[in-house]
């Protein structure tokens, strides 16, 4: 795995070359028909946003108005999850939110690393994707709602 780190304006930023950690990648629908689908890595693909080119293109889908659905599609094998943004359900989970949500959703996504190391001086590396929505309700009430794929 190739991983290392550049320094850019006092904030760090990972670069990453056809690792596993991209098993799931992204793809953001909006109201007007655009699409932006995280480029595969694997394939020389630089992850960089076409609005600000010091940050990732994940950076165009939350400032983007009228997102829609975002998926997570396996690179190789596995299962597509859906979240639609109009009413917070998750397809490929089995999910359902079962409160009405009156206000606008916004999308929360992240991936957590995590790294393990053990007596017998192996380490491992897990990646965990999470994905969901948060919102504020008209009361004030803040709600999120998150799910957490491996």
């Amino acid at each position: 795995m190739a991983y290392y780190m550049r320094r850019k304006k006092r904030r760090f930023y990972a670069k990453t070359r056809g690792n596993a950690m991209f098993r799931y990648l992204y793809q953001a629908e909006f109201a007007d028909g655009t699409l932006i689908t995280q480029p595969n890595l694997n394939q020389n693909h630089l992850d960089v946003s076409e609005l600000d080119p010091t940050k990732s293109l994940f950076h165009d889908v939350i400032s983007k108005e009228g997102l829609v659905k975002f998926r997570l599609e396996p690179q190789f094998v596995g299962t597509v999850y859906e979240l639609d943004m109009k009413t917070g359900k998750v397809n490929g989970l089995g999910i359902f939110q079962d409160r009405v949500i009156d206000t606008p959703l916004r999308l929360v996504y992240f991936r957590r690393t995590v790294r393990t190391l053990g007596c017998d001086g192996q380490e491992g590396v897990t990646y965990k994707f999470v994905f969901g929505w948060q919102t504020t309700t008209k009361e004030g009430e803040n709600i999120k709602a998150l799910f957490e794929v491996e």
